[in-house]
């Protein structure tokens, strides 16, 4: 790793189960990641360890869904999101509902779907990217034309 840091033992769970199903052939595989699991204990992502995750996943084909709803990313892990979809171009499927992103991040993320043509479906529900957010997500929405869903539900948007 460029930098020395410590792994979440939860991402490292996963991409321990990952490294087995691509063993086993599958592809179009969607890591869950998801931060209000239930079943077990899990230490949810932060904007920190999403750096290290954008960069496991940067060139792998195998996977096209990321699921880390319910997590503490922040405007830092959307910076590194907006980073993976620049260079992943097999990433189909992002959630990072309710995951404290704020206006900056929203920006981030909005910013490089105008290039992005492989992403089809955006969960931003819970963050609050506010009006300016929203507003950087409906130029996007003019320029991309492969996105088929987003969903940017209770992220404080205000009409005016």
């Amino acid at each position: 790793m460029e930098k020395s840091r410590k792994i979440n033992p939860f991402i490292l769970h996963i991409l321990q189960g990952v490294d087995e199903e691509i063993e086993k052939g599958l592809e179009g595989i969607t890591l869950n990641i998801a931060g209000n699991n239930h079943l077990i204990p899990v230490e949810r992502v932060t904007g920190e360890d999403f750096w290290i995750l954008s960069k496991v996943l940067e060139k792998n084909p195998y996977i096209n869904g990321l699921d880390v709803r319910y997590n503490f990313i922040s405007d830092v892990g959307a910076y590194y999101a907006a980073k993976l979809l620049q260079k992943q171009y097999s990433l189909i499927y992002l959630n990072l509902m309710f995951n404290d992103i704020g206006p900056e991040g929203g920006e981030l993320i909005a910013k490089v779907l105008h290039k992005n043509t492989t992403l089809k479906y955006l969960r931003m529900t819970g963050n609050k990217i506010e009006n300016k957010g929203g507003m950087f997500f409906a130029t996007m929405l003019q320029i991309n034309s492969s996105l088929e869903k987003l969903d940017l539900g209770d992220c404080d948007l205000v009409s005016k």
